[in-house]
């Protein structure tokens, strides 16, 4: 059993007046082409240059990752009220019972495949340890929301993981063999999105005495800011501003700006933990100071020549995100990109002070109007959707093919919070 308590039900109920705008009305219409209504699955990409959506013949290649923040919007597009409560439980209940029927696990601890594909579901070679982690937390963010069966399924589906089994001589397994039964792959440090497994690990040990609780409070920290523990995490300034580095280093070599991880990591832990709601350092003081950090890196690359589609880019675009860019798919961070990711800057709305999320707004706005990193998405039926996504002011040219699922979703989770009760995520999250 978990150490702590994993489903809270508060009830915020959703408003029967709330009026969405044009753009949170696109982003869901696009966000549900992710979702294959025949088991309530979601893939990993949209392809924008088709009406392909997912769940079509060929286009049923799925994300264990997706599928966890899919579960997330099922409960804000409940509260938001594009669809009723009692819709968004069945279309959680549906994805529960397809990730226990039909998703490929490794028998030695339970973790999943990163990625499947239907209809026959072979599992791959080895699991994601990280992919499971953020799959399961929108399970119990789901749980959390609507209660009753769908709480009871996620803590049956969580609780079936050996989570502390992924932490090992203090640092995180990358994933397990399927055919070797459960062998571990390589390892990973502070740090990352992998705050999610070590998170898991620490809810589900017996005690704060257990290893895996030791290291996630020394190197990740429960209630306060990771202490260094043999030069783990490093931190270092950004323009200003201390953020956590994504490695380990020692004093004769102290981090550097190339050492930061890209933006979606501490987006999606804050989306997904409790952790980063309840500690005042990464509540008050990272998160803040990322947001900020990230937006002063953009403004120190772009010149009042610099464009983006035909626009000036300066003060309009930043957002050291992941998706598709040009000639591969690319990871950026604070210190090398030249990519622009909206989804980034629309996933730090939440928390952010009224100035900030003026100007965030603003921005995404400007990108509306101008027509500017704006991709449209047609549909079978006729009707399209125009959302925001990644644009390049070194190829300002270049347009991406398709978006992916787990990068586009702090777009949307992100966009929401302009309609959302205050601290609607802090509520849910486990």
């Amino acid at each position: 059993m978990p150490r702590v308590s994993l489903l809270v039900v508060l009830l915020f109920g959703a408003s029967a007046v709330l009026t969405l705008d044009e753009a949170m009305s696109d982003l869901h219409q696009f966000w549900a082409a992710f979702r294959d209504p025949q088991n309530g699955l979601w893939c990993d990409k949209v392809l924008f240059s088709d009406t392909t959506v997912c769940g079509d013949e060929m286009h049923r290649h799925y994300s264990s990752a997706g599928v966890g923040m899919g579960l997330i919007s099922d409960a804000v597009f409940s509260e938001l009220g594009l669809f009723d409560r009692v819709t968004g439980q069945a279309r959680a209940m549906q994805t529960l019972e397809s990730l226990r029927s039909l998703w490929p696990k490794e028998k030695a601890h339970g973790y999943y495949a990163h990625w499947v594909s239907a209809p026959d579901f072979t599992p791959p070679v080895s699991t994601s340890t990280v992919d499971t982690a953020e799959m399961a937390l929108g399970a119990l963010f789901a749980g959390n929301y609507f209660g009753g069966e769908v709480a009871a399924a996620a803590h049956q589906l969580v609780g079936n993981i050996s989570w502390t089994a992924a932490i090992s001589n203090n640092t995180i397994i990358g994933g397990f063999d399927f055919v070797e039964a459960g062998k571990p792959s390589h390892g990973f440090k502070p740090f990352n999105e992998y705050y999610t497994v070590s998170y898991l690990a620490d809810i589900y040990s017996e005690s704060a005495s257990e290893p895996a609780a030791l290291y996630f409070d020394r190197y990740w920290g429960r209630n306060r800011k990771p202490t260094n523990q043999q030069g783990c995490p490093a931190f270092a300034e950004a323009f200003g501003y201390e953020l956590i580095t994504g490695g380990c280093t020692s004093v004769a070599k102290p981090p550097q700006l190339s050492h930061f991880v890209s933006s979606f990591a501490p987006l999606f832990n804050h989306y997904m933990t409790k952790g980063f709601h309840i500690n005042p350092y990464y509540a008050q003081t990272l998160m803040p100071n990322w947001r900020l950090a990230d937006m002063a890196y953009w403004d120190s690359i772009l010149n009042a020549s610099t464009e983006v589609w035909g626009h000036p880019a300066k003060g309009h675009v930043w957002g050291c995100g992941a998706g598709p860019s040009p000639g591969t798919y690319g990871v950026d961070t604070i210190g090398h990109a030249v990519v622009a990711s909206p989804h980034i800057m629309a996933g730090f709305l939440d928390g952010a002070n009224a100035t900030l999320t003026s100007t965030i707004k603003g921005q995404l706005g400007w990108m509306r109007r101008m027509g500017a990193c704006m991709y449209t998405k047609a549909f079978s039926d006729g009707s399209s959707a125009r959302v925001p996504w990644r644009c390049s002011i070194a190829d300002p040219k270049w347009r991406a093919d398709s978006a992916d699922v787990i990068d586009f979703s702090t777009m949307v989770l992100g966009y929401a919070t302009t309609f959302l009760p205050d601290d609607f995520y802090g509520a849910y999250v486990a």
